[in-house]
């Protein structure tokens, strides 16, 4: 049985105007916007969740707060791939102590790994706790990459429950596909190619410009998984310009500002992270104009 069905969303972090802080009060509101508009996963503690500049102790208070507010209502994951050999143990104690529904983890970046190094990583992590297992597999996540027989390999020795593709590499995740059985869930972790892993199998997406569109990416997953593929075709085709905007390298500072846009004080990101430039901010008003959630 897979971890989830549907969108799971690379949930950001709200910080107050200062940055000096999480803004508990609109990640609360947030976690109702995601409720209204059917997102079905939410995976915090992300690089896109600016999960290495927040404190240990900012951490331990995120992950208490989140798990009383959505109270078992949303299926709640976890990255713990910014953790090192030295944190994973009392941050995998910790998660599960807290009653989520899993973990998502791409091979340590800390340093240059084989794959046999890969490999051994996830079997030692699914030693060190109960939780369900998604591994994470692209370089926009990792510069440790997995091939598809060190994937494979993983998958039939028990290791992981899942897998997350964000490598656009379709010949890579067929030939995965064809190395597994039939019915081993992965999930898309690439916006721009969401439609065409959903016709290879993908149980669902977990995708960054969900936090802006999250009823989008739902009704596209529902759709496809219904069988109806002209209409999943158009949703992706409606949503090909937040695809666009998600390419740049200032993704994250773009959605950030696009919440704001729609009256979420979510605050910039913190620092190394910029606010958008002008010609940034433009195009994320054109793009909330076209999806009519802004007017002129």
């Amino acid at each position: 049985m897979p971890p989830f069905t549907g969108s799971g969303v690379f949930l950001i972090t709200p910080f107050t105007e200062d940055g000096s802080a999480v803004n508990y009060d609109v990640l609360e509101q947030l976690i109702e916007f995601h409720l209204l508009h059917q997102t079905d996963a939410l995976f915090c503690f992300s690089p896109c969740g600016e999960v290495s500049s927040l404190s240990p102790e900012e951490r331990t208070e995120y992950l208490s707060f989140i798990t009383a507010k959505t109270k078992q209502r949303l299926p709640l994951f976890f990255d713990v791939s910014f953790a090192d050999a030295a944190r994973l143990s009392p941050l995998l104690r910790e998660l599960e102590a807290a009653d989520i529904q899993g973990i998502l983890a791409a091979p340590p970046g800390f340093q240059r790994l084989s794959q046999r190094c890969i490999a051994e990583y996830y079997r030692s992590l699914a030693e060190l706790t109960s939780l369900p297992v998604i591994a994470l597999n692209g370089p926009a996540f990792s510069p440790a990459v997995m091939t598809a027989r060190t994937l494979a390999e993983v998958i039939k020795a028990g290791s992981i429950a899942a897998f997350a593709d964000g490598t656009r590499n379709f010949p890579l995740l067929t030939e995965v596909l064809s190395l597994v059985r039939e019915d081993f869930p992965f999930y898309c972790a690439a916006s721009d190619v969401l439609l065409p892993a959903l016709a290879l199998g993908a149980c669902g997406g977990i995708t960054l410009g969900a936090n802006l569109t999250p009823r989008s990416f739902h009704d596209l997953i529902q759709a496809a998984h219904g069988g109806q593929w002209s209409e999943a075709r158009a949703l992706s085709l409606h949503l090909a310009p937040l695809y666009r905007l998600l390419a740049s390298d200032a993704a994250l500072p773009l959605i950030k500002y696009g919440l704001q846009c729609l009256n979420y004080r979510v605050g910039d990101c913190r620092p190394p992270l910029l606010a958008p430039e002008a010609t940034g901010q433009e195009a994320v008003q054109r793009l909330l104009k076209g999806f009519g959630l802004l007017s002129d």
